[in-house]
């Protein structure tokens, strides 16, 4: 819901959701579902009719790992 606030329903060129991009700083440790739990959370959901994807954000990049501390 946090991220349907910030973009928007507004789809296609122009649009909030169509610039927004996402990067991931995760911990060393973080286990791997944790972190398809993460994407999946930014980059869509299913509609209401539960008939359709609504897409969010399309563009997820991870930061530069860090060494494990």
């Amino acid at each position: 819901m946090q991220i349907r606030d910030i973009v928007g329903d507004d789809r296609g060129p122009g649009s909030v959701a169509a610039s927004t991009e996402v990067e991931l700083d995760c911990d060393y440790k973080l286990r791997f579902e944790s972190i398809i739990d993460a994407i999946t959370a930014v980059s869509g959901y299913v509609a209401s009719a539960g008939r359709s994807i609504v897409k969010l954000i399309e563009k997820v990049k991870f930061s530069p790992p860090r060494p494990e501390s």
